[in-house]
């Protein structure tokens, strides 16, 4: 196996949360494997894990109205640092026999004949063939836009290929989230001894505002974000840099009159990142021939779940299970024929989930996207329990009976 990274090793966004599904017993029963093929084992994941005193479920807090009190919760989460999560995954790879990276390395192109191994193309004019090519190359997935562009030119109409073009680009999701570390002794703890944030992951709303905080690398930093939303604009295209390092001013506008703990935080947000949210909705397919999209490539979506990280982590255990039963490479088409039919349904009722829940959270009463009416908010229509719901699978749904049916599915195929 060869990993082409477009970075050498950046960091792009802060945290990255993990659920009980996730670290439910499909991952255990497979350990073993996934270690030995570069995947984090629950050891390291635990070197970065919050303390447990802090593993609780997500405070919901309405922000916009003074001493207000939790009113509901989400499913506990593990937060883990991106940096750090890369490192991990850096470190496995480096470690892996029959593994290889070539760090720095820009895919441009590739070719997928009839005859002959799958072809790849790069900015630096080098060249490398591949039996399968797994497109795990974020939002602005290059290997997307090729795979679509090819798909468009064998369309039988000319409707079905701009269709088809319409998926070569991701779309704008109607919000942007401010990020931001924060150190927990200092300055969190000096300014607020009692902060929530401290002990608890929090999410402070309010009408189409958001703040969230929760721990990461082991307790010692406190990411935040805050989320400007308008989801009426979900499906436009974003104006401007994706990503820029803005004032402290530009973020506290938004929170004036808001409760004590949020204005904490966000006066402590000396040079947040803005980020422009994009997401890449409905797929009609993730693969084309020999070539298979996987996480943002495939299925980029609103981080009101907290589950994007997962999700690709989801793709990759399928697609790893199926890819562990071809005996022959006449066999790695099917292998991600089956992939497809297995994650693509699922990922993408979570991408659509993750917008509902959105929507629900910061009270935007219409709710209608893409490209809607313009916004209006109302109040908390869900009941406490009723947002609970939004969040169940999570914590009672596994991976195990689409591991069996993608198994079956493969060898029924024979």
């Amino acid at each position: 196996m060869r990993q082409f990274p477009s970075q050498a090793l950046a960091a792009f966004g802060l945290g990255e949360g993990t659920n009980p599904r996730l670290l439910a017993q499909a991952y255990k029963d497979y350990a073993a494997k996934l270690s030995n093929a570069g995947f984090p084992d629950e050891e390291d994941l635990d070197k970065f894990a919050p303390p447990e005193d802090t593993l609780n479920p997500v405070q919901m807090i309405r922000g916009d109205i003074p001493n207000a009190t939790p009113w509901g919760s989400t499913p506990h989460m593990t937060a883990i640092h991106r940096a750090e999560f890369l490192k991990i995954l850096v470190d496995r790879v480096a470690a892996c026999s029959n593994c290889t990276a070539h760090f720095s390395k820009k895919l441009v192109s590739y070719e997928d004949p009839s005859v002959g191994p799958v072809q790849l193309s790069f900015s630096d004019g080098s060249f490398a063939a591949c039996d399968i090519l797994i497109g795990a190359d974020g939002v602005k997935s290059t290997v997307r836009a090729t795979m679509y562009n090819r798909l468009a030119e064998a369309a039988d109409t000319e409707e079905e290929a701009t269709k088809l073009r319409d998926h070569v680009n991701p779309v704008w999701a109607g919000q942007v989230v401010y990020r931001y570390l924060i150190p927990r002794e200092d300055p969190v703890e000096a300014a607020d001894p009692s902060h929530r944030c401290l002990t608890i992951p929090v999410e402070y709303q309010g009408k189409g505002v958001g703040l969230g905080a929760y721990t990461v690398s082991g307790g010692r930093w406190i990411d935040v974000g805050a989320v400007i939303a308008k989801h009426n604009l979900f499906g436009s295209t974003f104006s401007g840099r994706w990503s820029v390092t803005v004032d402290r001013e530009e973020v506290t506008e938004y929170f004036s009159g808001w409760e004590k703990e949020s204005r904490v935080l966000v006066e402590l947000m000396k040079s947040p990142t803005r980020w422009a949210v994009n997401v890449v909705p409905n797929l009609p397919t993730y693969v084309g021939g020999r070539v298979a999209l996987l996480g943002d490539a495939a299925h980029a979506m609103a981080p009101y779940q907290a589950v994007g990280v997962g999700q690709a982590v989801e793709d990759a255990f399928i697609l790893a299970t199926v890819l562990s039963q071809v005996q022959s490479n006449s066999r790695c088409a099917d292998a991600l024929t089956v992939y497809d039919e297995i994650r693509r349904p699922f990922s993408q009722s979570i991408q659509r989930l993750a917008l509902k829940t959105g929507i629900a959270l910061f009270m935007d009463k219409k709710g209608e996207v893409p490209l809607g009416p313009t916004f209006e908010y109302g109040e908390l229509e869900d009941s406490a329990e009723g947002f609970g719901k939004l969040f169940e699978w999570s914590a009672t749904t596994s991976l195990l009976p689409d591991r069996d049916r993608a198994l079956k599915n493969y060898h029924m195929l024979l």
